[in-house]
């Protein structure tokens, strides 16, 4: 199969802007040069032919690729560069195998031919390892050169955090989790495997599966029970979540992308990117991106059946799927089917929980089924299409209490993601792409009233509603070598999109009624790779390259922006490399409940609350302003400084060291109602006095236009019924509390990554060793102007701070092991009005795996079986005292969860 890359470009349409029309001449561009390149391709005989090689000594990962260049092939290897070493000086009339050998002369690499055009270079030892349960990737970054193969598809990979295709970002380098790392961890969902990770939060910002439970601000926005990737405790809304490289429409009211739609056995990796990275990917990368690709390549059938359930009781869970792949000589065939499905957890099967008011749900039953397609198809020698689709059916429910009566949650989602693309290959690694998205989520989400007693629901107070989100993009992009520096190879990719956003939400029940808003972005990008210094141009110690990236988005409703990134690395050794990034990022109100608010269409409301006056003496009635307002993009500049080292006389050994400082300006937020906002300092650039209520008054009409509605919130009715105030408390009231969403909060971040990692081989089998920890040193925030700067992290609801995951596995033939800890450090507990420490909570996880070998028609031939307990002790969160904010649970929900040991059977079938 020809080399194909999961392109994170969508397309672009041509419309009367001026973008557009750049764009349209950037497509003409593109073909113009797939035309040239193509004419100038080299023919495969030329890999017989000496010729003049230029390969002085340098790192051995940039020594291929120069040879890559000079010869005219194409290679594929998957070992990262830093493990390299330098290859030795090759200068000289060589034939391209010639020059090679000598290039990997004394390293750990060989090489072979896939086709009389492809060269395939693995480590030596690579051969005698234990194979994974599926065809895959190896257990570390995959990073992969040109590759053009007939009989083998050789998959071109671009790794998250740059657009150069065989290229790793300069800067920190994406935490990559594939196939046997998922499977030994032994966790069901995606956003298990995600939330294990100390770069990532829990539920900051509210965007867990147990949201009844929480406190946070982005709870009432999660109605879909779904959990969203969250990168640095910034909340789910500044990290980017990509499938495949390209965008997936939101969840709920727009806030988060739901990683829970996403089945375990679809995924070939997850790559999380912990940097700013809007100058590569636009909108949303403010803390950094995680990247799921799919499987694309398969070849047989495999069936996996898992059965679980918690020690206590009170949850079950079974799933299943089965893959089947087929390959011919210049394709592929993928379909996997998989089906979950996981009983409800009650708050009174849980002791943190008991004391909720019953009934409440924890976790909401969760079914799910789900379908995977994906295909490619080499039509010519170096054009090749590609195909996939995604297909999810999800029923959630849940119960809870409502004072008096209870509720009901009845949830079904539908999503659908689809891509294509057709992918061209010129001379000398130059790729050219088009690619096509679309991507749809409907949700029907109902909320049902039954008061003390009854069995149907008050309609007048039960709510019934359709969301629809959906997105489609186009573009393209090109990826090559621009020319050469004395130091090396200059590596470029450029590219420009279109993407079209929609929003709707229909409500049936209790009256009819319609939103929807929409808005389209044109965007052009460029990412360049520089090599700087080298062995031929080397002053002082080392190798020096840079990376500089800029993005430009056109938005329909908030206008333009613009984002640079800047990377440089320092290698002094072959075992060291030092390293910096600086960039900048955005993200516009979210086209969902944020880009609704800003709708001037809309009513304004104005709810009247007794609030206590300033000396706090007495209560007085305050107009409380929710409604449409004119939102901002977010910004945010973010640093980062490091190290990797891979000490030579520790060989397997690799350490990392990373720190990271985010100021994220212009935060949308909505300030919080309190009953003592009118003496509370960092409210006070949200309230206004009038000299009268007149004035009051006359101030709102001019700022909504008229369009207004007053209800009384200090009375038992809900409009007017003789509250504290009287019948018409709108004429009482003096105080504006100004509660719309605003662009008004800063907020200062900084930590260190830290990450060990050993690798041994013994035997006929592997050990591998790794411990990754985060430490957050500063989650500083400042609500408004003239607000004070409080220090969240390490508070409830926030980030703990430190937090970290250390994990042994042994891998041989037949047998397979793995122990892992997980570890968050003691905080504050501030919800219960006097602050009070919370416990450290460590948690074990562990699995065991056997797989049988084929003997010859045993129906346990090639089946691996593995036993797999989270939580192995049953360690409960800790607990959290006179949590109000967590409707009476004793836990925090950002930090914890309340689910215990979860006990389960894996059984893999190859047929």
């Amino acid at each position: 199969m020809k080399a194909w890359s999961s392109s994170t470009t969508p397309m672009k349409s041509s419309s009367a802007s001026a973008i557009s029309k750049q764009i349209a001449r950037s497509w003409l561009a593109f073909v113009a040069l797939g035309v040239l390149l193509a004419a100038a391709s080299p023919a495969a005989s030329d890999a017989l032919l000496k010729r003049s090689f230029y390969l002085p000594s340098q790192p051995l990962a940039e020594a291929i690729a120069a040879w890559a260049v000079q010869s005219g092939l194409q290679y594929v290897w998957a070992i990262e560069p830093m493990t390299l070493g330098r290859a030795p000086e090759v200068i000289g009339e060589f034939t391209p195998t010639e020059a090679l050998g000598r290039v990997l002369e004394g390293s750990r690499l060989t090489y072979s031919f896939v086709d009389a055009r492809t060269v395939a270079i693995e480590s030596k030892s690579e051969r005698k390892r234990p194979k994974s349960s599926r065809e895959g990737p190896l257990r570390r970054p995959l990073l992969v050169g040109r590759g053009n193969g007939k009989n083998e598809f050789v998959e071109r990979i671009t790794v998250t955090g740059t657009h150069i295709r065989g290229a790793s970002p300069i800067g920190p380098s994406p935490r990559t989790m594939d196939e046997v790392e998922i499977r030994q961890s032994g966790y069901t969902t995606t956003e298990q495997i995600l939330q294990a990770l100390p770069q990532l939060a829990r539920g900051a910002g509210g965007e867990s599966a147990d949201v009844r439970m929480s406190g946070a601000a982005g709870a009432s926005n999660n109605i879909t029970f779904g959990t969203g990737a969250n990168v640095r405790g910034l909340g789910a809304r500044a990290t980017l979540t990509l499938v495949n490289g390209h965008r997936v429409a939101p969840s709920g009211k727009g806030a988060i992308t739901d990683m829970s739609l996403i089945p375990l056995d679809t995924i070939e990796r997850v790559e999380v990117f912990a940097d700013g990275a809007s100058a590569l990917y636009g909108a949303d990368a403010i803390a950094g991106v995680v990247n799921f690709i799919l499987k694309q390549d398969f070849k047989g059938s495999e069936s996996h059946l898992r059965y679980g359930f918690t020690a206590p009781s009170g949850r079950a869970e079974l799933s299943g799927s089965h893959t089947f792949g087929t390959k011919w000589e210049r394709g592929s065939l993928l379909a996997i089917a998989s089906y979950l499905n996981q009983s409800r957890l009650s708050a009174d099967e849980r002791s943190r929980t008991s004391n909720v008011t019953s009934p409440e749900t924890i976790y909401p039953s969760n079914e799910h089924l789900a379908l995977h397609l994906a295909g490619r198809h080499q039509v010519e020698e170096s054009v090749t299409i590609k195909a996939d689709i995604q297909q999810a059916h999800v029923e959630r429910f849940a119960v809870g209490s409502l004072m008096p009566g209870r509720l009901e949650f009845p949830l079904r989602i539908d999503r659908t993601d689809a891509s294509a693309g057709v992918h061209y290959e010129g001379i000398q690694g130059w790729d050219i792409a088009l690619n096509g998205h679309l991507s749809r989520e409907d949700t029907d989400f109902s909320f049902f009233y039954f008061p003390p007693g009854a069995s149907t629901e008050d309609i007048g107070r039960s709510e019934v509603q359709h969301l629809r989100q959906a997105q489609w993009s186009t573009g393209a992009s090109a990826t090559g070598t621009v020319g050469s520096l004395p130091a090396g190879a200059i590596r470029l990719a450029l590219g420009a999109e279109h993407r079209s956003e929609s929003y709707i939400r229909a409500l049936r029940k209790p009256l009819a009624a319609r939103q929807d808003v929409a808005r389209s972005v044109d965007s052009a990008y460029l990412d360049l790779r520089l090599p700087l210094i080298g062995t031929t141009n080397r002053i002082g110690g080392g190798d020096v390259s840079v990376s500089l990236a800029g993005r430009y988005d056109a938005y329909s409703d908030v206008g333009s922006n613009f984002n640079p990134k800047f990377g440089v690395s320092w290698m002094p050794t072959s075992g060291l490399e030092v390293r910096g990034s600086y960039s900048h990022s955005f993200r516009p109100p979210t086209t969902g409940f944020e880009l609704m608010s800003t709708a001037r269409d809309t009513d304004a409301l104005v709810s009247i609350y007794s609030f206590k006056s300033v000396d706090g003496r007495e209560n007085v009635p305050v107009a409380f302003l929710t409604g449409p307002r004119a939102l901002r993009p977010e910004r945010a500049r973010h640093w980062t400084a490091g190290m990797t080292l891979r000490p030579v006389s520790m060989q397997g050994w690799r350490f990392d060291a990373t720190y990271y400082a985010i100021a994220y300006t212009k935060r949308i937020v909505r300030p919080p109602l309190d009953a003592n906002a009118l003496s509370n300092p960092d409210l006070q650039s949200f309230i206004k006095r009038y000299a009268s209520a007149a004035e009051l008054q006359t101030s709102l009409t001019r700022e909504t236009g008229g369009r207004l509605v007053y209800v009384d919130k200090t009375g038992p009715g809900p409009k007017f019924e003789g509250g504290a105030f009287g019948l018409n408390p709108q004429d009482l009231a003096q105080y504006l509390f100004d509660a719309r969403l605003a662009n008004s909060a800063v907020v200062h971040t900084s930590g260190i990554d830290i990450g060990v990692h050993y690798f041994k081989e013994v035997g006929a089998g592997e050990i591998d060793l790794m411990l990754e920890a985060n430490y957050i040193h500063a989650l500083k925030m400042v609500l408004a102007p003239g607000a004070r700067s409080m220090d969240l992290v390490g508070t409830t609801g926030n980030p703990a701070g430190p937090k970290l995951r250390a994990s042994g596995a042994y891998n041989g033939e037949r047998w397979s092991a793995v122990l892992a800890m997980n570890f968050i450090d003691e905080y504050t507990n501030t919800y219960a009005g006097v602050d009070s420490r919370v416990d450290p909570y460590a948690t074990v996880d562990a699995q065991i795996s056997y797989t049988f070998a084929k003997a010859g028609g045993r129906a346990v031939d090639d089946v691996t079986v593995s036993l797999s307990i989270t939580n192995l002790f049953n360690e409960p969160p800790p607990y959290l005292a006179g949590s109000t904010a967590t409707r009476g649970a004793n836990y925090d929900t950002a930090n914890a969860d309340a689910l215990g040991r979860l006990i389960a059977i894996d059984v893999v079938k190859r047929w």
